[in-house]
């Protein structure tokens, strides 16, 4: 349509390479096209999903991802992902968690028949902090996929330092 593109939240458990065409109409036509899963579009994010993707990687039973800003990052770091336009962390911050782990498990972990192993199983939340007047700070929590996969993610506003870390694990090989 000859338009700039901006979505409030992701796109959904997509894959990046079923992104790549919408990505790339927008570069021909000289258009914007973003989501609120920026890092996903992001060379490094490419680079270390394909790094993991080889077959001698295995497949990811583990993934380990921490997301923390801290109250004095909090204004640059919200022209990025836009924490004042949610009220809590999980929301803000938690989607991004479960949205990496969903590109990871659908580049690394599909099945004989090409199908994506991003299905989820259960989700549970292990712990939360409230601050002072009763906001949601931080949480921890797991998500288990189709194929067993074990993701576990923390988010904090505010109680550690700013930080975006991923750790994924295989059999024999782990990356962060």
């Amino acid at each position: 349509s000859d338009k700039h593109v901006i979505i409030d939240l992701p796109c959904g458990p997509c894959s990046l390479d079923d992104m790549s065409e919408i990505i790339d109409l927008a570069k021909r036509k000289g258009k914007l096209f973003m989501d609120a899963s920026k890092f996903a579009h992001h060379q490094r994010t490419t680079e270390f999903i394909s790094r993991i993707a080889c077959p001698d990687f295995g497949p990811v039973g583990q993934i380990e991802v921490e997301f923390s800003v801290m109250k004095d990052d909090a204004k640059s770091t919200d022209e990025l992902v836009r924490l004042s336009e949610h009220n809590n962390v999980l929301t803000s911050l938690g989607w991004y968690c479960a949205r990496i782990a969903v590109a990871i498990l659908e580049e690394t972990n599909r099945d004989e028949d090409g199908g994506g192993a991003g299905e989820l199983k259960s989700a549970a939340i292990k712990s939360m902090a409230r601050d002072e007047v009763g906001n949601l700070n931080e949480v921890k929590a797991e998500v288990e996929f189709a194929h067993g996969c074990i993701l576990s993610f923390q988010c904090s506003l505010g109680t550690r330092p700013t930080k975006q870390s991923i750790k994924v694990f295989a059999d024999e090989y782990s990356a962060e």
